[in-house]
């Protein structure tokens, strides 16, 4: 057997240092009236050899991943040839594997970045309530009448059970946070055709963000370039219906995580 080819990745290094150097070539794809070039690595997942991937901030190890299918970074010709977010799809168990084993495979995901110095993130305005009392929410996609992308059932820190797993939809996430970077990890699912209930295949993405990627996509298009002067306004507004949903939560019952803290924007100054 050959060793796996790793392709390093440090976020906000020139996109030609990457290029440079990978083992594996990038196909380039640029929408030049928008100024954005996507640089990806596609291979097939059936294939022995697929590459690791490790990806830094300077001199920090932020994620190690073996069997990436499909690498894909995004550079924003506006703000530099730089690259701010990354895109990875890793292989995991195969195809019609039980919906039991999908399930702890993605959750020893999940335990290996919080081992490794990824927090668990509220995105905004999410309100703050963890796996602890996720049992007091029955609704699989809502928190007190919003609909939610990461429901607290699938807080990372607390794993689901199989009811709560296939009983929500078809597509997971959950959202880190490491050094003013921002991490999604979304999982989806798709019930074999013979034995739906038992059996599935599952793509894991894992979505690198720097700040500088993470928050122009808060704002519409005409207004991303003005995003450090929005900012404040739409945290105090993300504030206050985060406030109200708490209130609401803590009406009926259910507790808040008050010890949780957004994490600081360093664009900011914060």
């Amino acid at each position: 057997m050959t060793a796996k080819t790793n392709v390093k990745i440090n976020l906000g290094q020139p996109i030609n240092d990457l290029l440079d150097n990978s083992p594996h070539p990038f196909e380039e794809d640029c929408l030049a009236h928008v100024g954005l070039c996507w640089y990806e690595i596609k291979k097939r997942f059936a294939e022995a050899d697929l590459p690791s991937v490790t990806v830094f901030q300077n001199d920090t190890l932020l994620l190690a991943l073996d069997d990436v299918g499909r690498v894909s970074a995004v550079v924003d010709e506006t703000q530099g040839r730089l690259v701010e977010q990354v895109t990875l799809s890793v292989r995991g168990l195969p195809d019609n594997s039980l919906h039991s084993e999908q399930k702890g495979f993605v959750y020893q995901l999940l335990n290996t970045l919080l081992g490794s110095g990824w927090t668990h993130f509220y995105r905004f305005p999410a309100a703050r309530i963890s796996g602890a009392d996720a049992h007091k929410i029955v609704v699989p996609d809502e928190v007190m009448g919003m609909r939610v992308i990461a429901h607290p059932w699938f807080d990372p820190r607390y794993e689901a059970s199989l009811e709560q797993w296939l009983s929500a939809g078809s597509t997971y996430h959950w959202f880190f946070y490491q050094s003013g970077i921002y991490l999604h990890v979304s999982v989806q699912r798709s019930n074999s055709r013979d034995a739906p209930a038992e059996r599935g295949t599952y793509l894991i993405k894992m979505e690198l963000q720097t700040e500088l990627a993470y928050w122009p996509q808060h704002f519409s298009e005409e207004d991303q370039s003005d995003w450090r002067k929005l900012m404040p306004a739409l945290l105090e507004q993300y504030a206050q219906q985060r406030a109200k949903l708490e209130r609401e939560a803590e009406a009926a019952g259910i507790k808040i995580e008050d010890s949780y803290r957004d994490p600081a924007i360093k664009l900011l100054g914060e």
